[in-house]
């Protein structure tokens, strides 16, 4: 698209704002997801260690990944968002991206069981 002179500083601008606010969301994510990381491994292993097949596994995490988000909305851990929702992250775009992470942490985790 070729656009007069005078609107491509605007067009940079939107650009590079879409790209602060991806930033912002998956430095969220990475906050969100870092202490679960460990535990989240763990199960990952463990399940493996019992021949679980990949939808299972990614079934448990979805119902994990419910079940943070609920203790999360009905606790006082609410308050936790506020700060991301003032900088325009939404909870549930940062669940969702929780739970993207880790299925595909699992998932690198089961294929590299299967090679291994």
């Amino acid at each position: 698209m070729n656009l007069p002179y005078i609107y491509k500083p605007i067009a940079l601008f939107l650009k590079f704002a879409s790209y602060s606010t991806m930033t912002k969301l998956i430095s969220a994510i990475f906050i969100f997801y870092k202490p679960a990381i460990l535990v989240s491994v763990l199960i990952t292993i463990l399940l493996l260690g019992l021949n679980t097949n990949l939808f299972l596994i990614l079934v448990l995490k979805l119902f994990l990944t419910f079940f943070i988000w609920y203790l999360i909305n009905e606790t006082n851990k609410k308050s936790a968002f506020v700060f991301y929702q003032n900088i325009g992250i939404q909870p549930w775009q940062i669940i969702l991206g929780i739970y993207f992470l880790d299925s595909s942490l699992s998932t690198l985790l089961f294929i590299l069981s299967i090679i291994l």
